[in-house]
C-alpha cells in the first residue's frame, strides 16, 4: 500500500502539473521531486492512471492492481466485488435488494483524502451533469454521494460487455455489424452534445458492447459542459481551468490535437475521436467514402 502522505502530496503536485505544457512536464516533475524517488514514482503513476483512467464502469474490466480491502457498503449498496482500480480510486460491483429482486450496479469510489475540497466540489458538479444523460447508449447514473470519510462516489449502470475492438475481434463481426454498433455510439454522443456535454475521452475501452450487440458509452465521469466552438473570426475557446477534471483524461491517438495544448474541449473534440474510433473499428482500405468520413472527422 502507498503512504497516504505521499499520495496527498503527489495529488497536489498533479493538480499543479496540469498548468505545465506537455513538453515541459518531465523537467518540472524532476525539479519538484528531486531526491524523493518515491514521490516521483507516485506522481508518474497518478499521471499515467489519469491519462487512461476514468475508472472503468463496465463489467469487462479486470483488477488494475492494489491491495486495499474493499468497503462492506457504499451508500445503500452492498459491495460484492472489485471491477477495476486506478490511481485515484476503484470501481466496485454493488448490489441492493429491492422488493423481490437484486439490483446490481457499478460504484466508482475516489480514494479518501486524495481530493482537495475544490476537486470534490467539481466532482459533485460533474456528477450532476451525468444525471441528465438518460439514453440507451450511455451508461446511466443512478445515484451518488459521499461516504462517511468524505470520499465522493458514483453509482452507475453495470454494463456487462466487452470493449469495442475486443468485441469486434472475438465475434469476427461483419462490416454491417461494426457499422451498426458505431451508429449506436454516434447516437449516444449526439444525445450528449444536444445536452451540452462533451465526453472528451472516446476510446475503444470506453465503449462496451453487450452480448446482444448494444453499445454503451462509459466514463462520462470525466465529461464537462460543452464549450461552443468559435465562429469564424472569433477567438478560440479558453483553456480549461488548471487542475480541473477537464484536464484529467487525454488518450494519445484518440484525443483531438487541441487537447494536448490544454485548450478547452468542444463537441468537435468528440467528433475527432469518433473518426479515430471508426478508423480502428473499420479500416478504410479501398473504401473512398469511409476514408473521406474519417478524414473529415479529423
Amino acid at each position: 500500500m502507498t503512504d497516504p502522505a505521499i499520495d496527498r502530496e503527489a495529488l497536489a503536485l498533479l493538480e499543479a502539473l496540469f498548468e505545465v505544457p506537455e513538453q515541459d512536464r518531465e523537467a518540472w516533475i524532476a525539479q519538484r521531486t528531486q531526491g524523493r524517488p518515491a514521490l516521483a514514482d507516485r506522481l508518474h503513476s497518478l499521471l499515467a492512471a489519469e491519462r487512461r483512467f476514468g475508472l472503468p464502469t463496465g463489467g469487462a474490466a479486470g483488477s488494475l492492481g492494489g491491495t486495499e480491502e474493499p468497503p462492506a457498503r457504499i451508500g445503500a449498496y452492498r459491495v460484492v466485488g472489485l471491477i477495476g482500480r486506478g490511481g485515484m480510486g476503484a470501481v466496485y460491483r454493488g448490489e441492493r435488494e429491492t422488493g423481490d429482486f437484486t439490483h446490481a450496479v457499478a460504484i466508482k469510489l475516489v480514494k479518501p483524502g486524495l481530493l482537495s475540497q475544490g476537486l470534490v466540489e467539481r466532482f459533485v458538479r460533474e456528477r450532476q451533469i451525468l444525471a441528465r444523460l438518460s439514453h440507451p447508449n450511455i451508461a446511466q447514473l443512478y445515484d451518488g454521494g459521499q461516504t462517511e470519510d468524505g470520499s465522493p462516489f458514483f453509482v452507475m449502470e453495470l454494463v456487462e460487455g466487452e470493449p469495442l475492438l475486443e468485441w469486434a475481434a472475438a465475434r469476427n463481426a461483419s462490416r454491417g455489424e461494426r457499422l451498426a454498433v458505431f451508429a449506436q455510439v454516434c447516437a449516444g454522443v449526439a444525445f450528449a452534445h444536444r445536452n451540452l456535454v462533451v465526453h472528451r475521452d472516446l476510446t475503444p475501452s470506453n465503449v462496451l458492447v453487450t452480448a446482444e450487440g448494444s453499445a454503451k458509452l462509459i466514463d462520462f465521469g470525466i465529461a464537462r459542459p460543452a464549450v461552443p466552438a468559435p465562429a469564424p473570426g472569433e477567438a478560440a475557446a479558453v483553456a480549461a481551468a488548471p487542475g480541473s477534471l477537464d484536464s484529467l483524461s487525454l488518450t494519445p491517438g484518440f484525443a483531438a490535437p487541441e487537447r494536448a495544448s490544454g485548450s478547452a474541449a468542444t463537441t468537435s473534440a468528440d467528433i475527432y475521436s469518433l473518426g479515430r474510433l471508426l478508423q480502428r473499428l473499420l479500416p478504410a482500405g479501398e473504401d473512398v467514402e469511409l476514408a473521406a468520413i474519417i478524414a473529415r472527422a479529423s
